[in-house]
C-alpha cells in the first residue's frame, strides 16, 4: 500500500520485555526506509529506555508507557494507573503524532490505546473484537512475530528492508564488558541459564558441565544473570569449578551488568548457550491478544 503524506512523527507501540521489543526492530528498519525525515518514537517500557539509550538505530526516543492492562502491566495484579495514563494521553496528543503503529497484539487493548494518542493515522493487527484503525490486518495467532509486524508496516507504505534484529554494539557496552571480563581468557563462551519458568531451563549440573569442558580448552566462561538469578549463577560456577583444572577461567556476572554491559559481554563472545527466553527480565540498574 502507498506510505502516507505529510508525516513528521511516528508513533510504534510495543510493551512486554526485551524479546518483544527485538521482534519489532526490522519493522522498525523499514519505516525509517521509507520515512527518512520523520521521528520514530517508541511507546515502549524502561527496560527498553535502558538497551536503546544512546544507541544508534531507527528508534530516535522512547516514551516509557504508564500501567495499562494489555499494554503494559509491570508486575503481576498490576493492570491501571488512571491518574498516570492520563497524564501520558495528554502528553502524547501533544506530540501530534501523524501516524501512529500498533505493533504489540491482536488490538483488543492495544487498539483503544493507540486511537487514544489522536494519531492522524493508525496501523496495525485487529482480532474481530478490536477497535478499528485506519489501515489493519486481521490477528493471525500462528505467525512468526518477526514477520507479523513487517506486514503491518507495510500497509504504510514500509516494505521489507531486512530480518535482522541486531543491535549496534557502543563503546559504553564494550567498556563495561571489557571492565567485568577482565583477566578471563580472550576466546569467551557466555552461558544464560536463566528462564522465568523453571520449566523452560536445563539443568544446572549440564550448564556447569558445559562451562568446565570449554575452561579446559583454554577458553574463558561468563556465566550471566539479574540479580534474582543469582543463586542459580553461583550453584552453576561453584559446581563447575571442581570439574576443571583452571577454575579461575569460569566467572558468575549476576547482577554485575547493565544491559550496556550485557550487549558488550556478549559481542564479546564466540558462542552463547541460554534458554530460549533469554534476558527477558534484566535488571533495571544502570504475549497474546493484546
Amino acid at each position: 500500500m502507498p506510505p502516507f503524506d505529510d508525516v513528521h512523527r511516528i508513533a510504534m507501540l510495543r510493551g512486554g520485555g526485551l524479546g518483544d521489543l527485538m521482534f519489532v526492530l526490522p519493522a522498525a528498519r523499514a519505516v525509517r526506509t521509507a520515512y527518512p525525515g520523520a521521528e520514530i518514537v517508541l511507546l515502549g517500557t524502561g527496560q527498553h529506555a535502558r538497551l536503546l539509550d544512546g544507541r544508534p538505530g531507527p528508534i530516535d526516543r522512547v516514551i516509557r508507557l504508564p500501567a495499562a492492562k494489555g499494554v503494559y502491566e509491570p508486575l503481576p495484579g498490576v493492570h491501571d494507573d488512571p491518574p498516570a495514563l492520563h497524564r501520558f494521553f495528554e502528553a502524547a496528543r501533544a506530540e501530534r503524532f501523524d501516524l501512529a503503529f500498533q505493533l504489540h497484539g491482536g488490538g483488543r487493548w492495544s487498539n483503544p490505546f493507540l486511537r487514544n494518542l489522536g494519531a492522524r493515522h493508525s496501523v496495525g493487527i485487529r482480532t474481530p473484537d478490536a477497535a478499528p484503525l485506519t489501515r489493519s490486518l486481521p490477528y493471525r495467532y500462528y505467525q512468526h512475530e518477526t514477520l507479523r509486524w513487517l506486514e503491518v508496516v507495510a500497509l504504510a507504505g514500509a516494505p521489507q528492508v531486512t530480518m535482522d534484529a541486531g543491535l549496534a554494539v557502543t563503546d559504553r557496552d564494550l567498556d563495561e564488558a571489557a571492565e567485568a571480563l577482565h583477566g578471563l581468557p580472550e576466546h569467551l563462551v557466555t552461558l544464560h541459564p536463566g528462564a522465568t519458568d523453571p520449566r523452560r531451563r536445563w539443568p544446572a549440573e549440564k550448564y556447569a558441565e558445559v562451562a568446565a569442558a570449554v575452561a579446559d580448552r583454554g577458553h574463558g566462561v561468563a556465566v550471566v544473570g539479574s540479580g534474582a538469578e543469582l543463586a542459580l549463577v553461583q550453584e552453576i560456577v561453584d559446581r563447575a569449578r571442581t570439574l576443571t583444572r583452571w577454575p579461575m577461567s569460569i566467572r558468575g556476572l549476576s547482577g554485575v551488568l547493565s544491559l550496556h554491559g550485557l550487549i558488550g559481554v556478549l559481542a564479546r563472545s564466540a558462542v552463547v548457550v541460554a534458554n530460549d527466553s533469554g534476558p527477558g527480565t534484566w535488571p533495571r540498574r544502570s504475549a497474546r491478544r493484546r
